[in-house]
């Protein structure tokens, strides 16, 4: 139900994302956000992450998990999948809406520090590569 939802797109952070040196065609990507949360903000940070979920999905990701680092009680890794590097800056550029931005500054903002970002791109160990 997306009633009182802000459906119009806002600009994202994708010109960092322009200057990777991914090819467009490059996937699947594999997306992972490290997000510290101090006990007292888990319970809202999980809660969060309920619409983060959606919104990932809703714009491209075709895969999403949120794992906790077993070692590290206040780390949290959310990861996605998208098919292509096109696809992944497509969800910066043109998919983002302003619900989602929302969604999206809630579960940062309970982060201290910033989350970390890290993209990660598929190699083939078959695959002859240019010397």
């Amino acid at each position: 139900d997306t009633r009182g939802m802000d459906r119009s797109t806002v600009p994202g952070g994708a010109a960092n994302l322009h200057t990777m040196g991914a090819t467009s065609s490059a996937g699947p990507v594999v997306v992972q956000v490290t997000y510290t949360i101090a006990a007292e903000r888990q319970p809202a940070f999980l809660e969060a992450m309920i619409a983060v979920r959606l919104s990932r999905l809703r714009t491209g990701a075709t895969d999403w998990g949120l794992l906790h680092v077993l070692d590290s009680p206040e780390s949290f890794t959310e990861s996605f999948t998208v098919p292509t590097w096109e696809e992944h800056v497509r969800q910066h550029t043109e998919r983002l809406t302003g619900t989602d931005q929302v969604f999206l500054d809630t579960a940062k903002a309970l982060s201290d520090p910033v989350p970390r970002v890290v993209h990660l791109g598929v190699v083939d160990p078959l695959e002859p590569t240019a010397q």
